[in-house]
């Protein structure tokens, strides 16, 4: 056997006769070194391509990290589509590779809804729902969130991790808000959580009854009887 390393390559598809190779630096895409070269894939297609790193043989993979990006900002925006694998001897690096397509699973929440029962100003609680993502084989969990944003900045996660098949949580009564304005609901794969959630910013509702009176009519000492009064609040609605 003559191979002595595996070599992979981010690729992206072309319709044109040539494509570019891009060297990879670190966490970096950069595009500082550039070799035309005019190679054919096993179907026929061409790649601009950017190298990501080698194995030796008998360690047939290699780790892709979490937030690795597929798209990079050349002289256009470039988006990589496929995975090239290479077979490298002593000698050269192999003409033709195996190509793997990429499917960028994605995997969010929608409609996030919360209505606050807590009627007490600068407090919340209630039911916290949302609708799983249409294709959820690889969520395992949900987080909640109060954060400050609806990025999700300056977060305190809600309770502990939802199990997937699960699609709501009651918030406790009295959860302060604090200077938290969003409700956020991220997935969790078994290899990280997603960066990019669904969440809805909290209404604070508050209901107080006002003009309270009452006029004692009972003339007994230490005893009272009458009528007590009060207007309704603004917004009764909870």
């Amino acid at each position: 056997n003559q191979v002595t390393h595996y070599v992979v390559y981010f690729a992206e598809m072309l319709n044109k006769s040539f494509y570019s190779q891009v060297e990879l630096d670190g966490d970096n895409q950069s595009t500082s070194d550039f070799d035309t070269v005019d190679r054919v894939n096993t179907t026929g297609g061409r790649y601009l391509r950017v190298y990501f790193g080698n194995s030796t043989v008998g360690r047939e993979e290699l780790v892709v990290p979490v937030d690795f990006s597929l798209v990079l900002f050349w002289d256009r925006l470039v988006t990589f589509t496929h995975i090239l694998v290479y077979t490298m001897s002593s000698l050269v690096e192999q003409t033709t590779p195996v190509a793997h397509s990429i499917f960028d699973t994605t995997a969010s929440v929608s409609e996030v809804t919360f209505v606050d029962q807590d009627l007490d100003i600068a407090q919340i609680g209630g039911e916290i729902s949302w609708i799983p993502p249409d294709t959820s084989d690889r969520v395992i969990s949900y987080n909640i969130y109060l954060t400050n944003g609806v990025f999700g900045s300056g977060r305190s996660l809600i309770g502990e991790a939802v199990p997937r098949g699960i699609s709501s949580i009651d918030l406790r009564p009295e959860t302060e808000l604090a200077s938290f304005s969003h409700l956020i609901v991220f997935t969790q794969s078994k290899l990280v959580e997603q960066t990019t959630p669904t969440g809805l910013e909290v209404v604070d509702a508050v209901a107080y009854a006002s003009n309270t009176s009452f006029l004692d009519d009972d003339l007994d000492l230490t005893d009272i009887g009458g009528i007590l009064e009060w207007d309704v609040p603004f917004d009764d609605s909870q």
